[in-house]
């Protein structure tokens, strides 16, 4: 879903990207730990990230073969 602090709404913006690791959260794997955090009454700053990094350069080529073969 396009929003100003996606993550790949905002690597489509650019016109270079470098390969850059990164650690991102999907969010239908976020909302289980978060359930359960919530319903231990946890509170303060959650950090949840997914296993692993993923690279600016890998994601965007992802975008192409998967949505858009024509983005440059």
């Amino acid at each position: 879903m396009p929003a100003p602090r996606n993550l790949l709404t905002k690597l489509l913006s650019f016109r270079e990207v470098v390969r850059v690791p990164n650690s991102v959260t999907v969010l239908e794997d976020f909302w289980p730990p978060a359930l359960a955090l919530i319903e231990r009454g946890e509170t303060g700053v959650w950090n949840l990230v997914n296993d692993g990094l993923e690279h600016h350069d890998e994601l965007l080529e992802l975008y192409r073969e998967r949505v858009d073969p024509t983005h440059t």
